[in-house]
């Protein structure tokens, strides 16, 4: 069976793309999974970070600029090469990407880019910012808006054993279709004080979702992300957030990691000690976060 997981949280720059290619790389190649990422973001960050992981041979130049000692004169010298690695777009590998699927009414698996035999991705692109204006063109109302992306994703449900749904920091349509459609969401909460205020807010955001939509969906948990070991801000919020929500947040987190940011370059790498470390984190979340769908579940 299926299970379709929403990435959410309501403050950017919280590690949340980040956590969502971390668990789907886990799932599918460490644990041997189907698993179908959407990125319904039209900053499409998800997309651009499991492109370069599986589909783009920049290895190479970008390592040569990140160990250097005079990365100027490589600007100088690759500075057009470098910038095309780095703002390729995902229609340079498939022109069908979400926003016109879902505009011209195709089938959602045309959209669909194979990375690996066990991992796809649906991308994204800034035109999805039009995503709104479609649903306001097509007489939808708040309601009806947040089911049109759902009948799409029924279409491909069945050949995925997970769908990761990377929604947009933000109270929109992006978010509330990413919610209707799945069967848990994931609150991705960074350990500082304005992002603890944020996370009741989306509780009560998907309460209420809940109940105008009478669809069945559960929190699966909280997990802390950007955590710095012996930050006392950082530990202050890991001790409320447990106080206030007990099991629901994660044992496990996110920790603030250098060679997090190199994969934002280079893609997820599993070459040395350090991406071993960091897969062995994100491999302790994803199962913890299996764990926490079987408690839901009853099983």
């Amino acid at each position: 069976m299926t299970e379709v997981i929403s990435i959410n949280n309501f403050k950017g720059g919280v590690s949340k793309t980040s956590s969502t290619a971390g668990i789907a790389y886990v799932l599918s190649e460490i644990k041997k999974k189907k698993v179908l990422v959407v990125d319904l973001d039209p900053q499409a960050d998800v997309t651009d970070l499991l492109l370069k992981t599986f589909k783009e041979n920049n290895n190479s130049l970008l390592n040569e600029i990140m160990n250097s000692n005079n990365i100027e004169s490589i600007l100088d010298e690759k500075e057009d090469e470098i910038l095309d690695l780095l703002l390729r777009k995902s229609t340079d590998i498939n022109e069908n990407d979400l926003y016109h699927t879902l505009k011209e009414q195709k089938h959602l698996n045309e959209s669909i880019i194979e990375l690996s035999n066990n991992l796809s991705i649906v991308p994204s692109d800034f035109n999805m910012i039009g995503y709104p204006y479609l649903l306001e063109d097509l007489k939808l109302n708040r309601i009806d808006g947040a089911k049109y992306f759902d009948s799409f994703l029924e279409e491909v449900k069945e050949d995925y054993d997970f769908i990761l749904i990377d929604t947009p920091p933000t109270l929109s349509d992006f978010a509330n279709s990413g919610i209707y459609s799945c069967d848990y969401s994931l609150i991705v909460v960074q350990t500082h004080v304005r992002s603890f205020n944020a996370v009741e807010k989306l509780i009560s955001h998907l309460s209420d979702f809940r109940d105008l939509h009478d669809n069945d969906f559960d929190i699966v948990g909280i997990l802390p992300v950007m955590f710095k070991n012996q930050g006392k801000i950082d530990s202050f919020i890991i001790k409320l957030l447990k106080h206030v929500y007990g099991n629901y947040v994660f044992e496990n987190k996110v920790m603030q990691r250098e060679r997090v940011k190199f994969w934002d370059a280079i893609g997820i790498q599993n070459e040395d000690m350090h991406d071993r470390n960091v897969l062995t984190m994100y491999e302790n979340i994803a199962d913890e976060l299996l764990e926490k769908m079987r408690d839901r579940n009853g099983k």
